[in-house]
């Protein structure tokens, strides 16, 4: 009987010790199972952090983006303002300019017809270029004569003399057709030289300005004038 107690009791003891190691291991396991999901979902949060973080940092990347691509096309709009300003300021300059200048062209040969300047040997003192230089002459002239409605230009030119058709057209314009000359040889190079410049310009005379004493004829194309005085 004693040895089936102490049997007994040494089986209870065994299966005591057991239950304990179990209870043991299985809260060891319980304990390792909860430290693991408490590191993953550590690592889980560091990770949507990181996600955030990089999350905001592109969107502020592209705040800068775009404030900066606004900022340049707000300076190129403004930039294109003042040069479109400017432009036109300029233009406005240059029209009024050009609009003094005719005023005062105007104003001071106003009421002057050139038939009144007919049969009055005109001497070419001087073919003002404004881009270029000024050129004085010293033996060529021109006449201008109306006959039977026909009128006519003409005159001599250093070494030879030339004619031709022009006609008057409105505000206080000529057109001066083509001219026929003499063929003789000039024996001085500066004579020369000054008959053919005057032969060139001769067509391009465009408008006139007269004032009793002066003729002036403006070249074509806002080139220059031709300025003429009346011979004694």
């Amino acid at each position: 009987m004693k040895k089936q107690i102490s049997t007994l009791v040494g089986a209870l003891i065994i299966l005591l010790v057991a239950g304990v190691a179990g209870a043991s291991i299985l809260l060891v396991d319980q304990e390792e199972k909860t430290a693991l999901k408490g590191d993953i979902e550590y690592e889980k949060e560091i990770v949507d952090i990181d996600e955030e973080k990089k999350l905001e940092e592109e969107k502020e990347h592209e705040e800068e983006k775009e404030d900066s691509e606004k900022g340049e096309d707000e300076k190129e709009a403004e930039k294109e303002k003042e040069d479109k300003e400017e432009k036109e300021e300029e233009e406005e300059e240059k029209e009024d300019s050009e609009k003094d200048e005719d005023d005062e062209e105007k104003g001071a040969y106003d009421g002057k017809d050139i038939r009144e300047a007919f049969d009055i040997t005109w001497h070419l003192k001087e073919i003002n270029y404004y881009d270029e230089e000024t050129i004085s002459f010293i033996c060529n002239n021109i006449k201008f004569t109306e006959e039977n409605g026909q009128m006519e230009y003409g005159g001599s030119s250093c070494c030879n003399s030339y004619s031709g058709e022009f006609e008057i057209k409105a505000e206080n314009r000529v057109a001066l057709k083509e001219f026929t000359t003499t063929l003789m040889a000039c024996s001085d190079s500066e004579m020369n030289k000054q008959e053919n410049i005057f032969y060139e310009v001769i067509p391009q005379f465009d408008k006139y300005y007269y004032d009793g004493e002066e003729l002036i004829f403006k070249l074509e194309d806002n080139q220059g004038e031709a300025l003429f005085k009346k011979e004694r």
